[in-house]
């Protein structure tokens, strides 16, 4: 037993030949917060500030001798608005300083459908109950036509369409709820991407 604690008198080949297991453990010096609140981790307290007066002072930190500050400082700049600018894919075109450059820029468009299946059925909401805002205001007498024309579909659990609605019962009901109450504002933007001549205008206005 004695022997098996003496160190090995050649430690590559004990290293090697496992001859001393042992288990290496690394630790990281740093600050782990073990609360949500993070408000005394970025406090960054110090414990033992005579310490650090002390490192400075070794260090000849407090000499002052070459710690020298600015007393004067001149700055030159210059500034140019931007007047136009050119988003992928587009032409050039004037730059609206009264709309943020990240909406214009960073807009995206908005899918109102994944192959046959509708989505964003909040925004279709939406866009309809504006619709018939702007009739009202108006003064068109196209309302029913367009409740008739362009409904929000009632989901069917037995129809192949409807699956992946009610699939998900939150989606089932909120489609129901609204489901021949409201325009579905998503069917005339569809169908102002399609020439005129194409577009169903007769049964809105009966």
């Amino acid at each position: 037993m004695a022997d098996a604690l003496k160190p090995p008198v050649n430690m590559i080949v004990a290293l090697e030949t496992r001859a001393l297991p042992a288990i290496t453990r690394w630790e990281r010096v740093e600050g782990i917060p073990h609360a949500h609140d993070l408000a005394r981790a970025l406090r960054a307290e110090v414990r033992d500030p005579l310490w650090m007066l002390a490192r400075q002072w070794q260090m000849g930190e407090l000499n002052g001798d070459d710690a020298g500050s600015p007393v004067f400082a001149k700055l030159h700049l210059k500034t140019t608005q931007l007047t136009t600018y050119t988003p992928r894919e587009s032409p050039e075109q004037a730059f609206d300083d009264s709309v943020p450059l990240e909406s214009r820029v960073e807009q995206r468009p908005v899918a109102f459908t994944a192959g046959t299946q509708p989505l964003s059925l909040d925004l279709r909401l939406l866009m309809g109950r504006q619709w018939l805002k702007l009739l009202a205001r108006a003064a068109l007498p196209f309302e029913p036509g367009f409740r008739a024309v362009f409904p929000v579909e009632t989901p069917n659990p037995a129809s192949p369409s409807s699956a992946a609605v009610c699939a998900h019962p939150e989606a089932w009901q909120h489609q129901a709820a609204f489901a021949g109450r409201a325009v579905d504002g998503g069917h005339p933007i569809t169908l102002l991407k399609i020439p005129v001549e194409f577009i169903p205008l007769e049964p809105i206005r009966s």
